[in-house]
């Protein structure tokens, strides 16, 4: 664990700081970290309730089976299996062939999104594979939404989530309708060409570095998720001052996930460990802060399992509560499937409708360690292909915020209070 000159413990399952006389309680709101500042000799006599009540924190804690109604709905349109990248440790095991959404499967989804997110923002996000494979699908969609939107008194936004290796008649038009850009994309050339080549086997880094200066000169917002290896770690930091620079919002690190290719890569491709992982990100986040560049790598709002805020549609209209499940063939569809969307625009749920909202873990050492929030926003499925329960955080990222997050609320505390 990295050292901190305060100690840190759990105060009626909160993470609590003390300094001193000052003590300092974090917790969520929404996906926000927040922190509260009380007296240390008044942490006895606090009422937690209370507390909660006048101002307004620590929903985190809540054990309601009830999803909350958030006010930005997300729909997620996952065009095509199809991709023109051959990434090594590809956790869909995506290649050029695969299926493509037809457009009435995009029009379903979206009058579908539209009639159940009815008086809200929802942000309609294109997905993959490679979305950017699909120029002509992605205008139909982005056409037929702004058409539908006044119907439902929805305001309609724009998202991409695509690995940057893309048409310049793309890139045009994204700008043009102002998407959120998320590049998935690994930082310097060494590893970008390494870890991403083309289909063909082929080097992308310059392509991707196009892509994203051309968006970034138009002031549309990139943020970069990129996949952490052992062979990436040591290029973290180089990858920051690399996207800094390019002027990008925000990167997204996170350990490549053990599925599809990545399970029989080579050894540089596996996930580093939680410790050197975690020393690299505090020397990524100071180099960030230069660029006032966000860093985040894996805590915020977990998958709740419900229709109530969020849909991802398959291209072939399966709908699930994880970008990773898309057909019936991933082994873990039977589980995380949460309906099919039928052809003329209804939903067949399936009979099972799993809640993935934080569980009370019965771990002894669980119930007192006082990160135990953060766990209750780590990825379902990632859980459970480690755990084979998907309440129970997978061991590498419970390493791995028992060895970062101390410095993040060191570092919360003396910036906001000191």
């Amino acid at each position: 664990m990295i050292n901190m000159p305060c100690e840190i413990v759990s105060w009626n399952g909160l993470p609590c700081l003390i300094d001193g006389d000052k003590a300092v309680l974090f917790s969520y709101i929404g996906n926000s970290l927040i922190a509260s500042l009380v007296k240390t000799c008044d942490l006895s006599s606090l009422d937690l309730e209370k507390l909660a009540e006048e101002k307004h924190l620590f929903d985190c804690l809540s054990v309601s089976n009830t999803p909350k109604d958030v006010p930005v709905k997300q729909v997620t349109l996952c065009l095509t299996e199809r991709c023109n990248c051959r990434c090594r440790y590809c956790f869909l095991d995506a290649n050029t062939s695969g299926f493509v959404m037809s457009e009435q499967t995009a029009r379903n989804a979206i009058d579908y999104a539209f009639n159940a997110f009815r008086n809200h923002t929802i942000v309609l996000s294109a997905f993959g594979g490679e979305p950017g494979t699909q120029e002509g699908l992605i205008r139909f969609f982005v056409k037929y939404a702004k058409e539908r939107a006044p119907k439902y008194n929805v305001n309609v936004l724009f998202a991409i989530t695509t690995n940057g290796v893309i048409q310049d008649t793309l890139v045009d038009f994204l700008i043009q309708n102002n998407f959120v850009c998320t590049i998935s994309a690994d930082g310097i050339e060494e590893v970008q060409n390494y870890q991403r080549p083309l289909a063909n086997g082929k080097g992308t880094y310059e392509r991707v570095i196009k892509t994203i200066e051309a968006l970034t000169c138009h002031s549309i917002e990139v943020k970069i998720r990129s996949t952490i290896t052992k062979f990436s770690l040591p290029k973290m930091v180089d990858s920051v001052k690399l996207y800094g620079q390019l002027g990008v919002s925000q990167i997204h690190f996170e350990p490549v996930t053990i599925a599809g290719r990545a399970i029989s890569v080579e050894e540089d491709l596996q996930q580093p460990s939680p410790k050197e992982y975690a020393q690299q990100l505090i020397l990524c986040i100071k180099e960030a802060a230069k660029y006032h560049t966000k860093i985040n790598f894996s805590f915020c709002s977990r998958c709740t399992g419900s229709l109530k805020n969020k849909m991802i549609v398959g291209a072939n209209g399966l709908i699930s509560s994880c970008v990773e499940v898309q057909n019936e063939k991933h082994e873990f569809a039977s589980l995380f499937k949460m309906g099919q969307l039928n052809q003329d625009g209804s939903i067949t749920l399936s009979s099972h409708h799993l809640s993935y909202l934080p569980s009370n873990n019965s771990k002894e050492e669980c119930q007192i360690c006082p990160y135990r929030i953060f766990c209750n926003n780590s990825c379902p499925i990632r859980n459970y292909r480690a755990t084979g329960n998907y309440s129970i955080t997978e061991p590498y990222k419970c390493e791995l915020f028992k060895e970062i997050i101390p410095y993040i609320l060191q570092n919360m505390y003396f910036n906001t209070f000191n």
